[in-house]
Parts: C-alpha cells; structure tokens; sequence
C-alpha cells in the first residue's frame, strides 16, 4: 500500500513539474503588418512593440509601410511608430573609405507623422498578441 501511494505521490510531482514547464506561458509571436498615415502607406522609420517582459524590439518600416517585429511574449503588447525627417539626420562616414563622402539619404516620399506616435506612453497603439504569426495595420491619423 505504502509503495502505491509512493508512485502517487510521485506521478503526481511529475506531472506538475512537466506543467509548470510546458504550456502554461503564453508563448511568443511575430507581429507584421503595414503602417499607414492618412490612408497612404508611411515609407519609411520604425515600429518598436513591448510586450510583457519590458524588453522593447524594433523593425524598420519599408517602402511599401510593412513591418515585422519577431519573437515578442504573447499578450498586450504596446507600439510607437517614429518617422524623424531624413534631412535633418546625418550619416556616417564610411570608416573602410576615409575621406569618401556619407551616403545620402533618399527622403522621397517621406511625410512627418505627429510626435505623440514615437512614444509609448502616448502613442495608444496597441495590439493582444497570440503565439504564433499574427497580423496588425496600424492606421495613424
């Protein structure tokens, strides 16, 4: 008797601890979509998300508005989307051609998007993400 509930007691700690490391996280997801501003897609920034682990990750968005930020923890996850005007960056000079200008940026299409976009404690976009591949448009206005 004494063994039977030996084997009990121990089915039943193997089994909590195999739930404890399987399943009961919410997982992670991909988030990719497409940034538009006014209807028209934004050619050019960056979106960053911030799941519930704090650690913010960033994508570049292209020329036709589309992101992808990869491996975020499921759940809410809070965006900004920041697009600074491309004249007023500076590139880098080009270490392994000292003396060759910085390239220049090409600004075509570019459009300033409001401040408020480019932080998260004002941005109010925000997205539940699953685990697995999921799909968000941001619209900005």
């Amino acid at each position: 008797m004494r063994s039977r509930l030996l084997s009990v007691v121990w089915w039943a700690g193997a089994a909590t601890f195999l739930l404890t490391q399987t399943g009961c996280s919410p997982g992670h997801g991909d988030l990719r979509g497409q940034v538009t501003y006014k209807g028209k897609p934004l050619r050019m920034g960056s979106l960053s998300a911030v799941g519930a682990d704090g650690i913010p990750k960033s994508a570049a968005i292209q020329p036709d508005g589309s992101y992808a930020v990869q491996n975020l923890p499921a759940g809410l996850v809070k965006l900004t989307v920041c697009s600074p005007d491309p004249a007023k960056m500076q590139p880098r000079a080009n270490k392994a051609r000292p003396g060759e200008p910085p390239p220049k940026i090409d600004a075509t299409g570019w459009v300033a998007i409001p401040d408020k976009y480019c932080d998260f404690s004002t941005s109010e976009l925000t997205f539940t993400l699953g685990s697995g591949a999921n799909e968000f448009n941001v619209e900005l206005k």
